[in-house]
C-alpha cells in the first residue's frame, strides 16, 4: 500500500469513529427525550387516575347526601302527624280500644323512625344548644341550672348530623 491509500483509509477511518460519536449523540438526545415524555405521561396517568378517585369519593357523597335530604323532607311532613297522635295519647279517655289503636299507631311511627335512623332530641334536664333548640321561653327559676331545658313544646329530630326540626323549649335563666 502506498503512502496515499494508508492516508485515505486513516482519514475514512476517522470519519467513521466521528460519525459513530454524532449517530451515539443523537441516540443519547433522543433516549433523554424518551424518559422524559415517559415522566410526563406516567404524571398524566397519576393525575387522571387520582381525579377519577376523588370523582369517585365524591359522587358516593353525594349519593349518601341526596338518601338523607330526601329521607329528612319525607320526615318532616310526617312529623306533624306524630306531634297529633302524642297529643292525642295526653287526652283522657275511657274508650281504651281507641287508646290502644292511637298507642300502636305511635310505636309504629317510632319504629318507622327508628329504621330510617331518625333520632329524637331535646328533653327535659338537657342543657340548652342554640344548634338543636329554638328556646322560646327563658324562665327565672331556682332549681334547674341556667341554660338547662324545663320544658319540651316540640321534639327535635335528626338524621345523624342534619336537624330536620329543632326542638322548640322552655329555658332556665
Amino acid at each position: 500500500m502506498n503512502q496515499k491509500q494508508k492516508h485515505k483509509e486513516a482519514k475514512d477511518s476517522k470519519e467513521q469513529v466521528g460519525n459513530k460519536n454524532t449517530d451515539n449523540e443523537k441516540l443519547e438526545v433522543q433516549l433523554q427525550e424518551l424518559a422524559h415524555k415517559h415522566c410526563e405521561l406516567n404524571d398524566q396517568l397519576l393525575r387522571l387516575a387520582a381525579e377519577y378517585e376523588n370523582f369517585r369519593k365524591r359522587s358516593i357523597k353525594e349519593k349518601d347526601q341526596m338518601y338523607s335530604d330526601a329521607t329528612a323532607m319525607v320526615v318532616s311532613q310526617f312529623l306533624n302527624i306524630i306531634d297529633s297522635v302524642e297529643a292525642a295519647l295526653l287526652i283522657n279517655t275511657t274508650d281504651t280500644a281507641f287508646k290502644k289503636g292511637l298507642e300502636l299507631i305511635y310505636v309504629n311511627c317510632h319504629n318507622t323512625l327508628d329504621k330510617l335512623r331518625v333520632e329524637e332530641f331535646g328533653k327535659v334536664g338537657d342543657q340548652f344548644n342554640p344548634n338543636l333548640h329554638n328556646a322560646v321561653l327563658h324562665v327565672e327559676t331556682d332549681g334547674p341550672e341556667e341554660g338547662e331545658i324545663i320544658e319540651v313544646m316540640q321534639k327535635g329530630y335528626k338524621i345523624e348530623q342534619k336537624i330536620i326540626r329543632h326542638a322548640t323549649v322552655k329555658v332556665a335563666n
